[in-house]
């Protein structure tokens, strides 16, 4: 079992390096209505089950289909209806992609290909993103809770997954009252995932500043890396580096007036190498990184990119009243930019694309509250 845990960085720095979405080049190439394209994950009203939509477009031809999990998955029951409330993330497993349902607690399973519904995964307490392993085990991380959970994952159609175990992310000293509470800081709750080499980096991000290490081969707490106030997001670069976007304080937290920054982490040493701080405590969010792993990408309000080698971001992309940058990805195959767009956080959102050199070529409407993209080229 060590030996397939130390595989999975094989695997997961494929799933970060490609770009913002999670993606694995399969061993077959399965043919299907979905198989050359971009599934959105739209999030819909926060608790309401029926309002969040999986939609899928069609880069070559500019189509874009609404709703394709209802529409593909009506006739099954209950399941294949509604994807559930406040869906937070999707992870590509060969020609699984797994969907994780933050407000329901669960992890859907469909086919890459044809978004046929296989199975679920229940009885998770806020999850949010995953790295798998070759051994079709999953790390979930939990905005609720102390843990990331170790989780079978469902494989074939009418299968159900299983949580197998778990790892303590609280600092042994932590007073229970704090671990009662998720919103008191720092409490270690965590929100991204990624591999690199033999360790598992996990950002604790709601009232915190750490970023957590995991070995995967023990499934315990390594160590712990102190960076800026919630670190939001991570990426990896073409020379192994962890990049972290912290978002900063916001009003009535503890860390009041804190600006947003960005870090650079040596993973073999767990020392910070480099990091910059923003001159403003707006929200930043989604740091991406292109195929070649030398561009980054992030929200901050407006679209900004920086190389690996500059000293500060540049704004690429500006935001214009009544727009609410949401969701960001960069295509693995030509590096066009989309750009989600959550408008009022009410009413139906809309996906912008453009081009590496800026143009827009396209503009379409999906699901409220779009907030991630899976580049799905088999």
């Amino acid at each position: 079992m060590a030996g397939n845990y130390l595989r999975l960085i094989a695997l997961s720095f494929v799933i970060l390096f490609i770009s913002c979405a999670d993606e694995v080049t399969p061993e077959k190439t399965p043919t299907g209505a979905y198989s050359n394209g971009i599934y959105i994950l739209n999030e819909g009203l926060y608790g309401d089950v029926k309002a969040a939509t999986l939609d899928f477009y069609h880069p070559e031809s500019n189509q874009i289909e609404n709703g394709v999990f209802k529409s593909v998955n009506k006739d099954i029951g209950e399941d294949g209806l509604f994807l559930g409330a406040s869906p937070q993330s999707m992870t590509k497993e060969g020609n699984l992609i797994h969907i994780i349902i933050n407000g329901d607690g669960k992890i859907l399973t469909i086919n890459a290909s044809t978004a046929e519904y296989l199975g679920k995964t229940t009885e998770l307490n806020s999850p949010r993103y995953m790295v798998t392993t070759p051994d079709h085990r999953a790390y979930v991380t939990s905005l609720k809770e102390n843990k990331v959970q170790i989780v079978n994952l469902v494989q074939k159609e009418f299968e159900t997954g299983s949580i197998v175990g778990s790892i303590d992310t609280y600092n042994a000293d932590t007073p229970q009252s704090v671990l009662d509470d998720p919103y008191s800081a720092p409490q270690h709750t965590t929100e991204r995932i990624v591999a690199i080499g033999d360790e598992l980096f996990t950002n604790a991000w709601s009232n915190d500043n750490k970023i957590l290490v995991i070995d995967p081969n023990t499934n315990m707490l390594k160590d712990s890396i102190e960076v800026g106030i919630q670190p939001q997001s991570m990426a990896v670069d073409k020379n192994n580096k962890l990049w972290v976007l912290c978002d900063g304080s916001y009003p009535g937290s503890k860390y009041a007036d804190t600006n947003g920054s960005i870090y650079r982490i040596d993973p073999k040493t767990h020392k910070v190498e480099w990091h910059y701080e923003f001159p403003s405590n707006t929200s930043k969010r989604n740091i991406c990184i292109n195929k070649a792993g030398d561009t980054l990408f992030f929200i901050d309000k407006d679209i900004y990119r920086m190389k690996i080698t500059d000293t500060s971001p540049s704004r690429i992309i500006d935001a214009v009243e009544g727009q609410t940058f949401y969701a960001l990805g960069i295509d693995p195959k030509n590096e066009d930019i989309y750009i989600g767009d959550a408008i009022d956080y009410f009413k139906p959102g809309k996906v912008y694309r453009y081009t590496i050199d800026l143009n827009k070529v396209d503009e379409f409407q999906v699901g409220p509250l779009p907030n991630s993209f899976l580049f799905n080229y088999n």
